[in-house]
């Protein structure tokens, strides 16, 4: 199984906690998924075909995101695209949560799975108060914690 996207990511998730203030990461509900608990929530995936859609409301630096790629990566069956939308409110995390989702696309691209990304730098929660319910339905799986075209 590949697995250089999760273990990235965790490089970044230590990094990151050691330098956010406990009381802002408290507020933002900031949990900095280690790569070990991501895998194994991505794992819950199994049998996916199509065209896949996630949505990661608060990727932080993005290690569900990458465990959930890593996760295709290794059974990839018949998924044709997937669709990667994040949201994430600290500004801090975006270079490292963008080079997550580009290579992810990259590695989904190579194996001849399409994939894009869309990056929302705002609070999910916000967001979707601003539209109705029926997004809900648009989106098959998702995480609870600008398109992307890659070129070969």
């Amino acid at each position: 199984m590949t697995t250089f996207l999760t273990d990235s990511t965790d490089i970044n998730r230590i990094h990151f906690s050691s330098k956010l203030n406990l009381k802002q990461r408290s507020e933002f509900g900031q949990f900095f998924t280690p790569a070990l608990v991501a895998r194994l929530m991505a794992r819950q995936f199994s049998n996916l075909s199509g065209h896949i859609s996630l949505l990661d409301p608060g990727a932080g630096v993005g290690a569900l995101t990458a465990a959930f790629v890593e996760q295709l990566l290794a059974n990839p069956h018949n998924v044709k695209s997937c669709l990667l939308t994040v949201y994430e409110i600290e500004s801090a995390f975006i270079p490292s949560l963008r080079q997550c989702l580009t290579e992810c696309c990259v590695a989904l691209e190579k194996i001849g799975i399409t994939a894009n990304y869309c990056l929302h730098q705002e609070s999910f929660i916000q967001d979707i108060s601003k539209t109705s319910l029926p997004l809900f339905s648009s989106f098959i799986l998702w995480f609870y914690p600008c398109y992307y075209q890659p070129t070969l």
